[in-house]
């Protein structure tokens, strides 16, 4: 990544950076987790305006995509600032293949993984999740570049655990989940024992968080191999009681 951590947010919890108008162009080979053109890891807050990626990514990892690999939520975000993370314009064109065995994570064209809490596997609930939810805007973002990654993966977004509007977003690249615990422990061999959540515009909605999808489309091939494949989004998960619900408008 450009830059590995971004930590945005001034002492009253507005947004402190922000990216505009660039193009990073490249190849980013044997990548680590948090992954991506620009940023990583990004804390706090951070924005990006019509910044596009045109660079291909590998790794063995997760949490990889064109733009920003991980956003983490904002502890002291400003009650009057509705979204921490705003995408604006922004378009990923490179390829993005990640093979890391993690089933909580995530691939994207945008953003990878919206974090908001470690995930204990025994019990499926959450720890050191922050007091703010975070909030993530995307609109008018495109993906163009084939994605492939072993769970959770989405033409603009790959999974997310936090508040999510995507609107006027399109991906027009093929998506596959790999499921990488597949019964012979080879890639890409259908395994219907795991969920890959595979989505034309994100792959996976899960607790605590809920998304807004509105006017936006996929004309890319999706697959998962394994269950739980979308046009729009491969599933939204909500194992906990919330008041939060999911929805998706004028999609095609």
């Amino acid at each position: 990544s450009l830059f590995p951590q971004a930590r945005g947010t001034n002492a009253d919890g507005t947004t402190a950076v922000t990216f505009m108008n660039l193009t990073i162009s490249g190849t980013i080979t044997n990548a680590g987790f948090d992954c991506a053109a620009f940023v990583g890891h990004a804390r706090g807050s951070a924005n990006f305006y019509n910044c596009t990626s045109n660079v291909d990514i590998t790794s063995n990892q997760h949490s990889c995509a064109g733009i920003v690999g991980t956003t983490k939520g904002n502890r002291n975000k400003n009650i009057n600032e509705k979204f921490e993370y705003e995408f604006i314009g922004c378009v990923n064109q490179g390829d993005i293949k990640t093979s890391g065995n993690f089933e909580d994570k995530g691939t994207g064209g945008i953003l990878g993984h919206v974090w908001n809490g470690d995930r204990n596997a025994s019990n499926d609930t959450y720890s050191n999740t922050f007091v703010t939810t975070p909030y993530v805007l995307m609109d008018s973002c495109r993906n163009e570049g084939d994605l492939q990654g072993s769970y959770n993966v989405g033409g603009i977004a790959g999974k997310s655990a936090g508040n999510i509007e995507l609107q006027n977003c399109g991906n027009t690249g093929n998506i596959e989940a790999l499921c990488a615990k597949a019964p012979n422990g080879t890639l890409g061999v259908s395994n219907f024992n795991k969920d890959g959540h595979a989505g034309g515009i994100i792959g996976l909605v899960r607790t605590p968080g809920h998304a807004d999808v509105y006017a936006s489309y996929n004309s890319g091939n999706v697959h998962s191999w394994g269950n739980k494949a979308g046009g729009i989004m491969g599933a939204d998960t909500e194992y906990t009681s919330q008041n939060n619900t999911t929805k998706i408008y004028y999609c095609y």
